[in-house]
């Protein structure tokens, strides 16, 4: 609660139109309430490294992921896509939430959903950064993909 009233304070201080700064309250609000996402990055950047050279293409993500269980107090979710599900980290800043997903071997995905509707919408924008190595292979593939994501009711 106390980082809800820092983040009111912060925004009817450091913001003159009073209408912005009623609609960043509301937006903050609704993110660190919600229990359910379902999240969808179109457009981003994957990196290959093959034998020690980098090769930057552009990509989609191409199936929604969904946040699932999320319990702020906790600092726990699940993630629901087309690969199954787990359990993940979820912490809440004054930007957002991000939740952190570490798989068995080791690769870490981070989704960052700010506490900022993307323009004309209520859909919040979203970040999702992959950190993955393909076992038994030597391929490195990092990727980065940006978004929206929807409270699923």
């Amino acid at each position: 609660m106390k980082k809800i009233l820092f983040f009111v304070v912060l925004v009817m201080l450091t913001n003159g139109n009073s209408g912005m700064a009623q609609d960043d309250e509301m937006a903050f609000k609704t993110l660190v309430n919600v229990r359910s996402l379902k999240c969808d990055f179109s457009d981003g950047y994957i990196g290959k490294w093959e034998k020690g050279k980098i090769k930057i293409e552009p990509g989609k993500l191409g199936t929604p992921l969904h946040y699932d269980s999320i319990d702020l107090k906790e600092q726990k979710a699940r993630i629901i896509s087309n690969q199954g599900s787990a359990d993940v980290s979820v912490i809440t800043t004054l930007t957002g939430l991000t939740f952190i997903e570490i798989t068995p071997i080791g690769n870490i995905s981070i989704t960052t959903v700010f506490a900022d509707y993307k323009e004309g919408s209520r859909d919040f924008i979203a970040v999702l950064s992959r950190h993955m190595k393909l076992f038994p292979s030597k391929v490195i593939l990092p990727s980065q993909y940006h978004g929206i994501c929807k409270v699923w009711e």
